[in-house]
């Protein structure tokens, strides 16, 4: 039973490893044109600014791995967990678009 265990938590490691790294590559693939078109911003510009972007993500990546380190001293594995289900459901909520109009797009 120990070895099935070991072999769920490898396998959810790795599930876990490729949608982080699908998801950044598919930032990286459509994050230029998609800024290009939506802030017409020139080519250099969108390289550039998605640069900084990604930069930014990946300090903040670093600032929650530190933080998360903290926390888990200091309390349960169960409660971080809510705290973070409760935390994404809250960025995801105030995302939405608010108001009684949608923003424009432009459908090529």
């Amino acid at each position: 039973m120990e070895r099935h265990e070991q072999l769920m938590a490898i396998i959810c490691c790795l599930y876990m490893f490729f949608v982080a790294y699908l998801t950044f590559t598919n930032f990286e693939t459509i994050g230029s044109p998609l800024s290009i078109d939506m802030y017409a911003w020139s080519k250099e510009q969108s390289t550039r600014n998605n640069g900084y972007i990604l930069g930014a993500l990946g300090c903040m990546s670093v600032g929650i791995l530190i933080v998360t380190k903290l926390l888990a001293k200091r309390f349960q594995d169960r409660a971080l967990v809510l705290l973070g289900l409760v935390i994404s459901f809250v960025g995801y909520f105030l995302l939405l678009p608010w108001g009684t109009d949608y923003p424009s797009v432009q459908i090529a």
